[in-house]
Formats: C-alpha cells, sequence, structure tokens
C-alpha cells in the first residue's frame, strides 16, 4: 500500500498535534498494541531529521487503530522548527517484527 500524502500547516504559536485512525482495507481498524510510530520532521532534501517523536515519545497508540502525535512549540522551536524554512515530515508505522511501513508524508510549514 502506498503512503498517504497529507500536508500539515500550523502557526508558530501551536503545537503539532495529529490524531489520525490506521485501518484495514475493509475499513476495521488495527489493533496498535506491540507496534511503533516514528514521525521525523526535517528540512527538505535528503538531510537528517531535527525533530523525531515515538511511541512514549510524543507519540501515543491504542488497541483500536489510534495514532496520536503531539509535539509542544517550545519542543519545536528548540529542533529548529521554525517559520521560513520548508521542511517534510514522515510517519512511519514499525511493526512488531520491526518491519517498517511508511504511513503518511507530506510538507510539513510553519506560519508566522
Amino acid at each position: 500500500m502506498a503512503a498517504g500524502v497529507y500536508d500539515i500547516s500550523i502557526f508558530s504559536n501551536e503545537w503539532l498535534k495529529l490524531v489520525i485512525t490506521y485501518k484495514n482495507s475493509d475499513g476495521t481498524t488495527v489493533d496498535l498494541t506491540g507496534f511503533d510510530v516514528r514521525v521525523e520532521v526535517g528540512q527538505t532534501g535528503c538531510k537528517g531529521p531535527l525533530l523525531v517523536l515515538s511511541r512514549g515519545d510524543g507519540v501515543v497508540l491504542d488497541a483500536i487503530g489510534g495514532i496520536d502525535v503531539t509535539a509542544t512549540t517550545e519542543r519545536l522551536k528548540a529542533a529548529g522548527v521554525a517559520p521560513g524554512t520548508p521542511f517534510k515530515y514522515r510517519m512511519t508505522l514499525i511493526e512488531p517484527s520491526s518491519k517498517p511501513r511508511v504511513l503518511l508524508t507530506g510538507k510539513f510549514k510553519v506560519l508566522c
């Protein structure tokens, strides 16, 4: 399955907050017990991420497919995620077998 594309824009005084429900192709939710999710935010191009969020560190997963991603304004600023620079993000689901699958990707903008 190809990764979804979803662009995110937030204002410079806002937290990053993204809540999604992961479902199978038949529309049923996926039990995410034992899974991990890694969200990486970085500049466009091939540079490494400036900010990495994962389970227990900005990401909460539940047994009914819920993925809740949060980063405070302070955390974004400390990582160098600020207005005026083009960023990208990638959300990767990591199965209990350690197999990664990119779920979402897109542009990430911080507006003044």
